[in-house]
């Protein structure tokens, strides 16, 4: 990887409205036909307005992590290119806040921009700058496709993370609520230009859950900076047993079929020890579990952790174990393992039988 460039020209690369030259400028002839300085002129004028920078609303929630790290890292490789960037970050921070920078950083109104205020905030902001690209995550897709589309914004793109399953999986099964908001969500989603997924198995649940055509759906992974640039060696002991397991301790995750896929190593006499970094729900009920299959001295649940370290104990281990309910399902955690230098061990609940 490349640091912050790495890969964002793919997740920058969003189509736009293809130009069409003028007839009257396209054979560099005026509207007479007479071949004059002022048909070159004219096309010379239409070259530079298509060529000025853009501007760039980004909607993501500015807190510690991965994914506000790869669209912050988006807004800079943007700002580099040229173009305004205006990061709309949730919940309200002072601190953050920088309306002059580029990229410009500014708070919703909302803890969650969800409310009809944030909309008015949004309509404001948006007859203010003129901007080309709307660029909407969780919270934010809503009210950002529903306002870019009032007010004609060109490029409405929404990225899809979050899988229904996933949804469903952890609450137990879809609430009314939830039916209704899938269901706002989908007649939403008309409105966006693009939509973008995370992962092949996003795609898919776009697609079958939200009615997304194909033509207008594109996969894009994430990417991270290179947590091995200007490092000599990262792995700077033998890491032959140890192993990593990132993400939310939550059912939909399916960390209980890696503690138990931990019993059947142990009961083979094969020496590992995994890691699980992160929280959840799930966290109580693991730790329980590893203890009833005699696993509690292998398994170490060590918490939300820094980026930083997240990548530091990747590097430093073995592999990284993702076990995926789904298939197709390419999560943060991929990327900081690749940058990492690290392989890795999925499991899907498409292909039992493992380890």
């Amino acid at each position: 990887m490349n640091g912050d460039a790495y890969n964002v020209g793919q997740a920058s690369r969003l189509p736009v409205r293809a130009a069409s030259v003028p007839p009257e400028c396209s054979a560099g002839k005026d509207a007479r036909g007479t071949g004059s300085q002022d048909g070159g002129a004219t096309t010379a004028r239409f070259i530079e307005k298509q060529m000025r920078s853009k501007c760039f609303f980004i909607g993501i929630g500015l807190s510690p992590g991965a994914v506000p790290q790869h669209f912050m890292a988006l807004g800079r490789e943007l700002a580099r290119r040229g173009h305004k960037v205006v990061i709309l970050s949730w919940p309200p921070r002072a601190e953050i806040e920088d309306h002059h920078g580029n990229p410009a950083v500014r708070s919703w109104p909302s803890p969650r921009p969800t409310r009809f205020k944030d909309a008015l905030f949004l309509h404001k902001l948006t007859r203010q700058h003129r901007p080309d690209y709307f660029i909407a995550n969780f919270a934010a897709v809503n009210v950002m496709t529903l306002v870019g589309a009032v007010c004609g914004v060109p490029v409405r793109v929404c990225w899809h993370h979050t899988l229904t399953n996933q949804i469903a999986l952890d609450a137990g099964g879809l609430r009314t609520s939830q039916r209704f908001q899938i269901l706002r969500k989908s007649c939403l989603l008309r409105l966006a230009t693009h939509i973008v997924a995370n992962s092949k198995a996003s795609a898919d649940d776009s697609h079958r859950v939200y009615g997304v055509p194909d033509r207008r759906c594109y996969v894009s992974h994430f990417s991270l900076p290179d947590p091995r640039a200007g490092a000599g060696d990262v792995n700077g002991f033998q890491a032959d047993t140890h192993l990593v397991c990132v993400g939310r301790l939550a059912g939909c995750k399916g960390q209980d079929v890696l503690v138990k896929a931990a019993a059947k190593l142990k009961s083979r006499g094969v020496p590992f020890a995994l890691q699980f970094i992160g929280d959840g729900p799930m966290a109580g009920s693991l730790r329980t579990l590893a203890s009833d299959l005699d696993v509690a001295d292998r398994c170490q649940f060590l918490g939300n952790l820094s980026h930083d370290a997240v990548l530091a104990h990747m590097a430093r281990s073995a592999a990284t174990i993702v076990p995926s309910l789904w298939s197709r399902l390419h999560g943060i955690s991929g990327c900081g393992r690749s940058g990492c230098g690290v392989p890795r061990r999925r499991h899907s609940g498409d292909h039992p039988g493992w380890p």
